[in-house]
């Protein structure tokens, strides 16, 4: 992405994170050493990506809303219903999309209110969002760590991490250290 814009980069992040869903419930993945650790790498590298391309999204919208600002210009907002029969792109002439102009203000509040529920999910979409998928991330990491590892681990790693303490588990492992440092990402997203 050269650009991360609003809403436009939503439709692509949303894209990759169900992606990355797949790669979490890889089944082949955990039979191996190398390709599990690929794969928590994988997803760990991913959701820090995402969470920047967040946080790019935020400064545009930051920096849009300045420069309507200071052009004393409105901002357009599409709406749709999101009913489920009725659900599409709402292009063209569809009955159920709305555009309204908004001072720059308003503007800003409600797309950051969007971006922060997509960062977040809601009730209807918390699994398909970035903190859906890292909360099923560590769920499955903390699982993995007291299923029978992949015959190939080196045996030094799995005498370490044998049966390991929950809290040593949540401490230590490098897993949880990169959904650590995504967590710490998103948690410093401005939605203000």
């Amino acid at each position: 992405m050269q650009e991360c814009v609003f809403p436009g980069t939503l439709h692509s992040v949303r894209e990759a994170i169900a992606t990355a869903w797949a790669v979490l419930e890889c089944v082949h993945c955990p039979q191996r050493f190398l390709t599990a650790l690929h794969n928590v790498q994988m997803l760990g590298m991913f959701l820090m990506t995402v969470a920047e391309r967040y946080h790019r999204v935020m400064d545009w919208i930051e920096q849009e809303q300045h420069r309507a600002t200071a052009a004393n210009e409105k901002l357009s907002f599409q709406l749709g219903d999101l009913n489920c029969s009725t659900t599409h792109l709402h292009t063209g002439d569809c009955i159920g999309g709305f555009v309204v102009n908004l001072d720059p203000l308003e503007w800003r509040k409600l797309t950051k209110r969007v971006v922060r529920d997509e960062v977040r999910g809601t009730e209807v979409t918390r699994c398909s969002s970035l903190i859906g998928l890292l909360d099923a991330l560590v769920a499955r990491q903390k699982q993995w760590h007291f299923n029978l590892p992949p015959t190939d681990m080196p045996r030094n790693i799995w005498i370490t991490n044998n049966n390991p303490p929950i809290e040593l588990v949540e401490k230590d492992a490098t897993c949880l250290r990169l959904a650590r440092e995504a967590r710490s990402l998103i948690e410093k997203i401005d939605y203000e």
